[in-house]
């Protein structure tokens, strides 16, 4: 539970969440009204404010695709079904040579120059579409994270799958991984 004043919608959606699973585990008859009930009840006991909110029946996944594609480059593919963008960080893992992205952000392995956008269509979208399309079933507005810690043929992968819309949305940037082949400078 997130307890204090002035806590972001996410967090508040996510308290309301939580509550209506523990009172529809005890089987409790008016869910909605009870969750506002227990939700002052917690407050009252721990002498702090919990800020509660439905969330919508989308559970968000509309404002989570709005987000998604502000962060998105223009490098995509659509996939097995799934819609893959890299996102604006990748351009701190490029080759000056090629950019892909706009956050201006130092630091991180880049990858040669020869790993252009249309490299990236070939390579590393086909393998996050592969890994989104393998995944069970998401429920709408939730995601599931790609690890980053272990490479993929020389690549740290690191991003994640939203479900919205009835489709499956991955958003993320990759870097190589140390002394690879495709590291710049190594």
């Amino acid at each position: 539970m997130k307890l204090g004043a002035g806590r972001p919608l996410e967090a508040k959606e996510d308290n309301y969440e939580r509550i209506f699973i523990m009172l529809n585990a005890l089987s409790f008859p008016n869910l909605e009204a009870d969750v506002i009930q227990a939700a002052a009840i917690i407050a009252t006991t721990l002498s702090r404010p919990m800020e509660i909110q439905k969330p919508p029946a989308d559970n968000g996944a509309a404002r989570s695709l709005l987000t998604l594609e502000g962060d998105s480059s223009t490098v995509r593919l659509l996939m097995l079904g799934v819609s893959v963008r890299l996102d604006k960080d990748q351009l701190k893992h490029q080759h000056p040579d090629q950019p892909i992205g706009s956050r201006q952000k130092g630091g991180g392995n880049r990858f040669i120059a020869t790993c252009s956008a249309a490299w990236h269509e070939q390579v590393t979208l086909p393998h996050m579409a592969d890994w989104a399309s393998r995944l069970p079933a998401i429920k709408a507005g939730h995601k599931v994270y790609h690890g980053q810690a272990t490479p993929v043929d020389g690549i740290h992968y690191e991003g994640s799958c939203l479900m919205a819309n009835n489709k499956k949305y991955v958003l993320f940037h990759c870097y190589p991984e140390d002394g690879s082949d495709l590291q710049w400078g190594s």
